[in-house]
């Protein structure tokens, strides 16, 4: 058996670090728009529930943290496995790819087609 190079995962590695990069932000975003939903829940004279997803801007926040957590075993572990017992450099690529429509996905989805919200500028 060859040794292993660790130089050709490291596209794989840079895919890992990127996904990692964007859930945080994703995290980032729910954490800023709980005051945006407590003064929403604020106005309608309610007390704030986690799961209250009157205020889009909670519910996007919170579904997509909810979404990219339920694929993240899966991503991770298939990235990795590909990587080791595949090729490693077209599982970085790929990783990529991922984790760019991802971010698009999501950023299309809260901003709208018309990109109306207010946090999408």
């Amino acid at each position: 058996m060859a040794p292993v190079e660790m130089g050709e995962y490291s596209l794989a590695v840079g895919a890992t670090c990127a996904y990692l990069v964007v859930w945080y932000g994703f995290l980032a975003n729910q954490l800023f728009m709980k005051p945006v939903a407590a003064r929403s829940a604020e106005r309608r004279k309610v007390e704030l529930s986690r799961f209250d997803y009157r205020c889009p801007e909670w519910e996007m926040a919170d579904r997509t943290v909810a979404n990219a957590m339920e694929q993240m075993v899966a991503f991770l572990l298939l990235l990795w496995l590909y990587a080791v017992f595949g090729n490693a450099r077209v599982a970085g690529v790929l990783g990529f790819v991922y984790v760019g429509f991802n971010r698009l996905v999501r950023r299309s989805r809260f901003c709208g087609p018309t990109g109306e919200s207010s946090r999408c500028s």
